[in-house]
């Protein structure tokens, strides 16, 4: 990353912007439609034969392209104190 630059391409992947928080026509904030494919806390089940386990609260890397931007992973984190480790 080039220091003090925000148009750095590297530090643009991470680095939110306000234009972020606009609504655009045509667009969603659940693109996979993960919200109804939650089975249980931690549990992702779109496709029959394949599973996501969500075993932590966030993503290591807030990227600002991805699809699961938006995902509440504070709500889906499996936690021992909780019992809702599967």
């Amino acid at each position: 990353m080039r220091k003090g630059d925000p148009d750095d391409p590297l530090l643009r992947q991470v680095l939110p912007v306000s234009q972020e928080a606009l609504r655009v026509p045509g667009f969603v904030r659940d693109p996979l439609e993960e919200d109804v494919a939650i089975q249980t806390t931690g549990l992702i089940r779109k496709y029959r034969s394949r599973a996501l386990l969500m075993v932590t609260g966030q993503c290591a890397v807030n990227c600002r392209y991805c699809f699961r931007r938006h995902f509440p992973y504070e709500d889906q984190r499996l936690s021992l104190r909780t019992g809702s480790i599967l």
